[in-house]
């Protein structure tokens, strides 16, 4: 789920997704479960907040905080951004990705 002043992931499988960067790059917390992929994209506590997969209470919990606490809403909106904005450019990623194929 994406809105304009949050985004929510419920991944149980694990993948590479683009969405919890591309919702930390809009400035918004985000709220996915501990799903390798997902779990690689957010920092608890930090930029958003991480679940148990297949929890629905803790997702809930954890999306109703950024409901009522706009300053922490704000606060892992902007470290969010921050943190896109400094370790995941295009070049930073594409270095990244030469490295690790390039060292099997």
């Amino acid at each position: 789920m994406l809105r304009g002043d949050r985004a929510a992931l419920a991944r149980t499988i694990t993948l590479i997704d683009r969405r919890p960067l591309e919702a930390a790059a809009m400035g918004l917390p985000v709220v996915a479960t501990d799903a390798t992929g997902c779990a690689d994209a957010v920092v608890d506590g930090v930029t958003g907040t991480l679940v148990p997969g297949r929890d629905p209470a803790a997702l809930a919990r954890a999306i109703d905080r950024y409901l009522v606490d706009p300053a922490l809403r704000r606060a892992h909106g902007d470290a969010g951004r921050a943190r896109v904005h400094a370790s995941f450019t295009r070049a930073r990623v594409h270095a990244a990705t030469v490295d690790f194929y390039g060292s099997q």
